[in-house]
């Protein structure tokens, strides 16, 4: 059984939908600020196409029971599209993802509706540096390639926030077995400087070194299959160059269930 329930900011029920396998929910109404959209299996857990704005499309998440995202207004909004989460009339859909889908080869850290908070939904990414709005740890694994600007959408990005310690970690939720790490560093030069190399580590405690170049093209970093439930970059050496902003557009990892 699949629920999906829009709520306010005061948990008053705006709009319901169930469904055995599938549920579609279409809202005649403008999202107000405090808006929550509630999704709820009668599993534990369990693997659902979730597309919570119809601009955006689906996503495939790994669900601990219950799961929700809260509609972003003012800084959070600005890592969106202008067209998500806009108008008066919105689709919101989820479904059991086929096994097909949950077993291919993929990148695993995809997911646009990603937030800060988020503790049920996977994959997840969050970052010690304090960013949010359109250098929040989201954007790295939000599907969005584009990397030659900065500060407005689509060129959103993860930003350290002058603090080179900084470490990004993108958790699974699960162990998955990966073998493939693709970076989009953002390249908005000169203002933007690069890492020269960095340190990805797994939940095994065995970690690999990354050595990039600044381009504007994706790097990869190829390795034998391993499980991990999370890969977490850190250890950033950035070149020595004027700019302290160097930046990740996009993170991509790719393997198995």
């Amino acid at each position: 059984m699949i629920a999906i329930k829009v709520m306010d900011k005061q948990y008053r029920t705006i709009a319901v939908a169930r469904g055995e396998e599938e549920a579609s929910l279409v809202l005649y109404r403008t999202y107000e600020e405090g808006d929550f959209i509630f999704i709820e299996i009668s599993e534990q857990e369990g693997f659902l196409q979730i597309q919570y704005d119809d601009a955006m499309g689906n996503a495939l998440q790994f669900v601990k029971k219950m799961t929700s995202f809260k509609i972003p207004f003012h800084e959070r909004k600005s890592s969106y599209s202008p067209k998500a989460f806009s108008g008066e009339v919105h689709l919101v859909t989820a479904r059991y993802a086929k096994d097909y889908e949950i077993h291919t080869y993929r990148n695993l850290a995809l997911n646009p509706y990603d937030f800060e908070e988020n503790t049920t939904a996977f994959p997840h990414a969050s970052s010690d540096s304090g960013t949010t709005g359109v250098f929040a740890a989201r954007n790295a694994i939000d599907g969005i390639r584009i990397n030659q600007s900065h500060n407005e959408w689509p060129y959103c990005s993860w930003g350290i926030n002058k603090n080179p310690d900084s470490k990004l970690k993108i958790d699974f939720g699960r162990e998955v077995g990966v073998d493939q790490l693709t970076i989009f560093i953002r390249f908005d030069m000169p203002h933007d400087n690069f890492w020269e190399r960095i340190t990805v580590n797994f939940s095994d405690g065995e970690p690999l070194t990354m050595n990039l170049e600044m381009t504007d093209k994706p790097q990869t970093l190829t390795f034998e299959k391993r499980k991990t439930s999370y890969i977490e970059l850190s250890n950033m050496i950035a070149a020595d160059k004027p700019s302290q902003f160097p930046a990740l557009s996009q993170i991509e990892i790719y393997g198995n269930e």
